[in-house]
């Protein structure tokens, strides 16, 4: 018996090391990637370096933001030295910094360049916000490519910027009416009653400075197309039949969705959206020299001073319409 529990102990003391000894090879093949953190060889390029590079530095995310805000509005750094003008940054922590980063000219880029970057990081944020409708991910697209002076917004065009409340709208409009003209970003932070959510989501539409508008025109193009039956209920979805019969009517077309959205300047827009449903015929307009296939279109003219008249918007066409963010009406 006792050579038996001395067996059996050698098996399971074998079994043990053997475990280990796969878990020390097994182990650093799922071990997840890390960024490398910074040092004298592996240094920061500070003026030309995203948010998120700044983050990794040994400091506070409220200190990276002071400092990725001191780059951004009152220009990069000329000395590694500076950051000692920075709020929250001692002489300990910059010791501890110093070796960690360089400091090398600025590249600029356009502003438009610079808000296209951060315009895909928000995207996605934006379509999955409960009760948002694509025509207001549209114009906030275009808001941020071509941003408006603050001061020259109603309360109603900031409230309709994404994440923007009433309070936070009638905070900066109060604010404006106070004390005059917004001219900076530490300028908006102190509008009394405005959240540091609805400060933060408005920075990313507007901009302090008076320019004369840029007749300039961009937009985009959306083409979408599928040959996928949509099932709303449960017995078509189980119904193997009904996805691998033809579909009913006289073709097998796709289902399609064109849409193209466009301004010229500040005050022009332009919009043309095309659709049918899977399996549907292609239907046309009659236009006595050609036929071309049913759409909706617009074309718009806004804030517009016609002698006493302040005209807002003066829109013309077959579209749908989006008020506010979850309050929506199709026409």
């Amino acid at each position: 018996m006792s050579l038996i529990s001395n067996n059996s102990g050698n098996i399971l003391k074998l079994c043990l090391t053997a475990g280990f000894a796969i878990y020390l090879l097994v182990a650093p093949l799922h071990a997840q990637p890390t960024a490398p953190s910074f040092s004298y060889d592996n240094q920061l390029d500070l003026n030309n370096a995203a948010f998120e590079d700044i983050s990794r530095l040994p400091v506070t995310r409220d200190v990276a933001e002071k400092i990725f805000q001191r780059i951004q509005f009152s220009g990069p750094f000329s000395s590694v030295f500076q950051l000692r003008d920075i709020e929250g940054i001692g002489q300990e922590l910059f010791l501890s910094l110093k070796p960690m980063i360089r400091i090398e000219p600025f590249a600029p880029i356009s502003e438009r360049e610079s808000r296209l970057a951060q315009l895909y990081f928000r995207l996605d944020r934006w379509g999955g916000d409960e009760g948002t409708n694509q025509a207001l991910i549209d114009s906030w697209i275009e808001r941020s490519l071509d941003p408006v002076n603050v001061n020259q917004l109603r309360y109603d065009e900031l409230l309709n910027l994404q994440g923007v409340s009433p309070v936070d709208a009638a905070a900066i409009v109060t604010y404006r009416n106070r004390v005059g003209d917004i001219t900076s970003l530490r300028d908006l932070r102190a509008a009394p009653y405005l959240s540091w959510f609805g400060y933060r989501n408005t920075r990313n539409f507007v901009t302090f400075e008076q320019s004369a508008p840029r007749k300039q025109f961009h937009g985009s193009l959306l083409f979408r197309m599928s040959n996928t039956p949509f099932q709303t209920e449960e017995a078509d979805v189980t119904d193997a039949g009904a996805i691998n019969r033809p579909n009913i009517g006289a073709n097998d077309y796709p289902d399609v969705y064109t849409r193209l959205i466009g301004s010229y300047g500040p005050d022009i827009k332009v919009g043309v959206s095309y659709w049918h449903a899977l399996g549907e015929p292609v239907l046309h307009n009659d236009l006595g020299f050609m036929q071309v296939p049913k759409s909706k279109f617009y074309v718009g003219l806004e804030n517009q001073r016609l002698g006493p008249v302040d005209m807002r918007k003066l829109y013309v066409g077959n579209y749908s319409l989006a008020f506010g963010q979850g309050i929506i009406m199709e026409n």
